[in-house]
């Protein structure tokens, strides 16, 4: 028996190439070379995941207790109040944190869900770059706004 890897997965592969065992659960001497950093990524990524969370419920409340508060102002009083204090660093760090967060949450999706390895990889690259391109965008805005 060969243990062929070439998909990049655990596959068991007899001499003629024909799959013996797929998706196996098991990995107790199956030799992928991928396995232990794949687990390790998916750990780290969970991990970072539930991080941004625990960052994103302080900035949520302050973002929503802000506007409320600033609801009937006009955009005078809004640049005022985005001047006074911490708010734009806070409101930058919102944007920042959410859009990381948003990106690995959608990949983690496309992760689940995707069956064949090239189109996710597209998706996600895809993905990624519109929540950066969303991030640089709102921080762009952001500085614009102060500068003003």
């Amino acid at each position: 028996m060969d243990y062929s890897f070439a998909d990049g997965g655990c596959n068991f592969a007899d001499m003629d190439g024909g799959v013996i065992m797929n998706n196996h659960t098991d990995h107790t001497g199956c030799g992928c070379p991928s396995h232990g950093q794949a687990k390790g990524k998916a750990l780290s990524q969970w991990l970072c995941l539930r991080f941004l969370s625990l960052l994103l419920i302080p900035l949520t409340v302050w973002l929503v207790i802000s506007i409320v508060a600033h609801a009937g102002d006009d955009y005078a009083a809004f640049i005022a109040w985005l001047d006074t204090g911490l708010n734009v660093y806070l409101l930058g760090a919102f944007i920042i944190v959410g859009c990381y967060h948003g990106a690995l949450g959608v990949q983690e999706i496309i992760e689940d869900y995707v069956s064949t390895q090239r189109a996710a990889y597209a998706a996600i690259f895809a993905v990624k770059t519109a929540f950066l391109a969303l991030a640089v965008l709102c921080i762009g805005s952001l500085i614009l706004i102060v500068m003003k």
